[in-house]
């Protein structure tokens, strides 16, 4: 036991050490080196199962989430943000994750039918894969499709249910379909999670006196 929360809390430490470096900014985190081997040291471990590297992946970003909730301040939010981020992109599969590189450079041409034929494949080749669901919403949105993009988002929440970012792109979806009410929950429920996301708390500020009002 204390050696697997040794495990946890030196992934946990990667993981903010890689934004803070600047190294989640690529989006698949950063390598973790290993100091050559003594001589006459004994022989290392075996390196983790793809089950055990996903275990530990789950539960880290699960502290990173629970400290994301409570950060005091948006520098401190966002170092985490940026390190939960560099996490839901790694699929686990380089294969995956070559084809999800290949999709955002896409998305950021604004190239949205080549990006959302690879965001099919991938959603296609591993349907657990939280992050293929949410960023084909996102395409989804950007093509004005907002039904198939708000039923990409729900696989997106079943698979992650605290992904901020697919709560507010809910709200997004909601807000451009005319239903301000179910879009100003959503954007609520993206500030439970991160607390200090610009866009979900100005769409509160304007939507909130409309909607409270209208239940008062």
């Amino acid at each position: 036991m204390i050696a697997v929360m040794a495990m946890r809390s030196f992934l946990l430490i990667c993981a903010l050490s890689a934004v803070l470096s600047g190294a989640a900014g690529t989006g698949t985190g950063a390598a973790l080196l290993e100091p050559a081997q003594s001589p006459g040291e004994l022989p290392r471990k075996p390196p983790p199962t793809p089950q055990e590297e996903a275990r530990d992946r789950k539960i880290v970003l699960g502290e990173l989430l629970d400290r994301l909730k409570t950060a005091g301040d948006p520098d401190t939010a966002r170092n985490i943000e940026k390190a939960i981020w560099a996490l839901w992109l790694r699929s686990g599969s380089p294969t995956i994750d070559l084809l999800m590189r290949q999709a955002t450079g896409f998305m950021a041409e604004a190239s949205m039918n080549k990006a959302l034929k690879l965001l099919d494949r991938i959603t296609r080749l591993k349907p657990d894969y939280a992050e293929g669901w949410n960023k084909r919403a996102t395409v989804f949105f950007l093509l004005r499709q907002f039904e198939r993009s708000k039923s990409d988002i729900e696989q997106t929440l079943k698979l992650e249910p605290r992904h901020f970012g697919a709560l507010a792109g809910l709200g997004l979806v909601f807000d451009a379909m005319g239903d301000q009410k179910r879009a100003l929950k959503a954007f609520r429920q993206a500030l439970a999670v991160h607390p200090f996301l610009p866009g979900p708390a100005q769409a509160v500020k304007r939507l909130g006196p409309l909607i409270d009002g209208e239940d008062i």
